[in-house]
């Protein structure tokens, strides 16, 4: 799986950039959330193999603010998925809860 993920984000990162100046900024590519209906441009989506958390790491990401998801996200990315779990990410940032 972790190589799925990481061959989908090196994907992600080259997506084309999309911009008509006469109906303002629309995205080449959309993800969707079919849950809750909510979208976003994909070149911003990050996905994250979670399979070598430990219950530590699953804890620490969701007492994460919004700020630091979105700080571990583009560390994830520019590690190529090698970074650190959510733990020792907080420990290194000096956020830790």
């Amino acid at each position: 799986m972790g190589t799925d993920a990481k061959i989908l984000n090196e994907w992600i990162r080259v997506l084309p950039q999309f911009h008509d100046p006469m109906n303002d900024y629309r995205p080449a590519v959309l993800w969707l959330d079919t849950d809750s209906g909510t979208f976003g441009d994909a070149r911003s989506l990050v996905l994250i193999d979670t399979t070598e958390w430990s219950a530590e790491d699953n804890d620490a990401w969701e007492c994460m603010t919004d700020s630091e998801r979105n700080g571990y996200g583009v560390d994830y990315v520019e590690t190529r998925g090698t970074s650190v779990g959510p733990l020792e990410y907080q420990r290194e940032t000096g956020s830790d809860y």
